[in-house]
C-alpha cells in the first residue's frame, strides 16, 4: 500500500515571494536622499567657488607675466590701462599690448579667458562691456592715458622703494579697462562683483605679487600718499 502523498498541489514547487518596498520605506529613502542633497549642495558650491577662485588667481599671474615682458621691450613701462584720442575714441587697451606676450590671438576666445574671471557676472544694468571684455581692470592712476595728459608714473622705476600698489584687479564685467576706489561703491550689485571671492577681491600688485584683499584694506589711506595702495604723487 503506497503512502499518502505529501506533493503540494504546486507539484513541488515553492510559491513565489514577491518583496517591496513599503510606501514608508520609500519616504523614508527619498528623505535620506533630500538631506544628501542638502549636505552636499552647498559643499560643491563652496568647491567650485574655491576653483574659480584659483583659476583667477592663475588669470592675474599670467597678466603679470604678460605686464613683466611689456615692461622689459618699453624701458620700464606699464602698459596703458585705456587711451583714447582727441575725439575720445579708444587707440589702445592694456589687454590688447600683452596679448603678444601672452602668445595669445587677438580677440580669440581663448585669450578672452584669461582676461575674464570665472566668478565674474553681468551687471543687471547692463553696463557689460563690448569692446574688453575684461573682469579685470588696470588701477587708474597708473594706467590712464587722457589725451594730452602726463600720467604720473607709467614706469615700475618711478614707483619708491618698498611701496607695493594695486596694478590691477578684479571687476565687474563692465564698459573701461581700468578701475579706482571710487567705483566700489557706485552700487551694492557693483560692490558684490568687485569683491566676489568670499567678500576679498584677487588683485596683482606692481611687484607682480597676487593676493586677496578686503574693500577696507583697499580703501585705507586713500589721501595718504605715502601709505595709499593706488597712488604716492
Amino acid at each position: 500500500m503506497k503512502s499518502p502523498s505529501l506533493r503540494s498541489p504546486l507539484n513541488g514547487r515553492h510559491p513565489r515571494v514577491t518583496a517591496g518596498f513599503t510606501l514608508i520605506e520609500l519616504l523614508a529613502v527619498i528623505v535620506i536622499v533630500a538631506i544628501l542633497f542638502a549636505i552636499l549642495i552647498p559643499v560643491l558650491g563652496k568647491m567650485r567657488a574655491r576653483a574659480n577662485e584659483t583659476k583667477c588667481v592663475q588669470n592675474l599671474r599670467t597678466i603679470g607675466t604678460g605686464i613683466q615682458l611689456y615692461a622689459n621691450d618699453n624701458e620700464g613701462a606699464i602698459p596703458s590701462g585705456f587711451s583714447i584720442d582727441a575725439e575720445g575714441n579708444p587707440t589702445q587697451l592694456w589687454q590688447n599690448a600683452l596679448e603678444p606676450y601672452l602668445e595669445l590671438p587677438k580677440w580669440s576666445l581663448r585669450s578672452r579667458t584669461v582676461f575674464q574671471c570665472p566668478s565674474a557676472k553681468g551687471l543687471p544694468d547692463g553696463s557689460t562691456t563690448v569692446g574688453g571684455a575684461t573682469t579685470y581692470g588696470m588701477n587708474y592712476w597708473l594706467g590712464f592715458r587722457p589725451p594730452g595728459s602726463t600720467p604720473m608714473t607709467d614706469r615700475f622705476l618711478g614707483i619708491p622703494d618698498g611701496r607695493r600698489l594695486v596694478l590691477v584687479m578684479d571687476q565687474p564685467l563692465i564698459n573701461k579697462d581700468y578701475t579706482t576706489p571710487a567705483s566700489f561703491s557706485l552700487s551694492t550689485e557693483r560692490n558684490a562683483e568687485y569683491f566676489r571671492h568670499n567678500g576679498k577681491a584677487n588683485v596683482l600688485w606692481t611687484d607682480l605679487s597676487v593676493s586677496a584683499a578686503t574693500e577696507e584694506a583697499l580703501t585705507k589711506d586713500l589721501g595718504n600718499l605715502e601709505k595709499s595702495l593706488w597712488r604716492f604723487r
